[in-house]
C-alpha cells in the first residue's frame, strides 16, 4: 500500500474546484480506512475484550475514534461500524 498511486478520471476537461476537492476526499477516505483495516486483520471475529494483546486492544481503540470523529449520528455509527459489540459489552 505504501507505493499505491490513486488515480483520478479525466473527463477530457479541466475538473471543477468541486470535483477535484470530492476525489481528494475520496482518496483520503479510502487510504484511512485502508490502514484501518490493516490494523485489525489479526482480530479474531468474534472475541472477548479481555482476550485482545495490547496492541489489539490500540487498533480497535484507533478504528472507534475515527469512526466517532467521522460518524457524528451514534446509531448511524453503530450501524457501520467495523466492529459489533454485544449488549453486556457496552454496559
Amino acid at each position: 500500500m505504501a507505493n499505491q498511486q490513486h488515480q483520478f478520471q479525466f473527463t477530457g476537461s479541466k475538473l471543477t474546484s468541486e470535483q477535484r476537492y470530492k476525489q481528494i476526499i475520496e482518496a483520503a477516505t479510502t487510504k484511512v480506512w485502508l490502514h484501518l483495516d490493516g490494523r485489525t486483520r489479526d482480530i479474531p471475529e468474534d472475541c472477548n475484550w479481555d482476550d485482545l494483546t495490547t496492541a489489539q486492544h490500540e487498533a480497535v481503540l484507533d478504528v472507534l475514534s475515527v469512526e466517532e470523529e467521522w460518524i457524528i449520528d451514534e446509531q448511524d455509527r453503530k450501524e457501520c461500524s467495523m466492529f459489533t459489540f454485544d449488549e453486556e459489552d457496552a454496559a
